[in-house]
């Protein structure tokens, strides 16, 4: 790698972390807008980033016993958060699984849509701007790829 690389290497990570800093009141609005508690947030997460999951298993990664994951479940399938299926060839068994409401309340907390990007960039040069789109661009492809 090259010094130069790695310097643009490190300012970026440097960037990074400031605009992480930047942005957080702006998250913690978010969340203490939503009206799910934190255990049924990383539930919901636990589910969309692992797949459907019997409850057994997730009590055991949430660290909650089978009684508070048992009225946590109840709760969210009636707010539609949730729903259960039947595990092929085992009658008794169950799958918990997010419903696209479910999805929808991590992914709306998490990706906290900007109606209006000019909310940041009206003080941008063209020049500048280019060069966002481009290395956002890159951003998406490499992400893609």
């Amino acid at each position: 790698m090259t010094p130069t690389r790695q310097r643009l290497l490190d300012d970026l990570a440097e960037v990074h972390a400031q605009f992480q800093e930047a942005m957080l009141p702006t998250q913690l609005d978010r969340l203490a807008e939503r009206p799910l508690t934190f255990h049924q947030l990383r539930l919901l997460t636990l589910l969309l980033v692992d797949g459907p999951a019997r409850p057994g298993e997730l009590a055991a990664r949430l660290g909650v016993s089978g009684a508070s994951l048992s009225g946590m479940l109840e709760r969210m399938t009636a707010a539609g958060l949730l729903t259960h299926e039947t595990v092929p060839g085992d009658a008794r068994g169950r799958l918990v699984r997010p419903t696209d409401t479910g999805r929808a309340a991590v992914s709306d907390l998490l990706l906290a849509p900007v109606p209006d990007p000019r909310w940041i960039t009206d003080g941008f040069t063209d020049d500048e701007l280019a060069a966002l789109l481009v290395g956002l661009r890159a951003i998406l492809r490499e992400r893609h790829r």
